[in-house]
């Protein structure tokens, strides 16, 4: 069966990526430009501007990041949500 490249059945491979949240708008916006209008809904419920702007980052970055691995356009990537969030 496939395996992940550098992983076996007995020790899978794990990547842990870190990135900042609090980025300049000529960083931020691109990756609010990637946020489905489910997750852009969410963002805009949030009071503070600052939790906001951490939420787009976070979001855009996993989408890149998930997008890269997949071979498709970060947009392109659907999350599911269960009904409690």
């Amino acid at each position: 069966s496939p395996q992940t490249s550098g992983s076996t059945a007995s020790s899978p491979a794990i990547d842990v990526w870190t990135f900042a949240l609090d980025l300049p708008e000529a960083q931020a916006d691109p990756l609010a430009a990637l946020l489905s209008a489910d997750e852009r809904r969410r963002a805009d419920r949030l009071v503070h501007p600052e939790d906001r702007a951490r939420f787009q980052a976070a979001h855009g970055r996993v989408r890149e990041i998930i997008g890269n691995h997949l071979s498709v356009a970060p947009p392109a990537v659907v999350f599911g949500v269960e009904p409690d969030g």
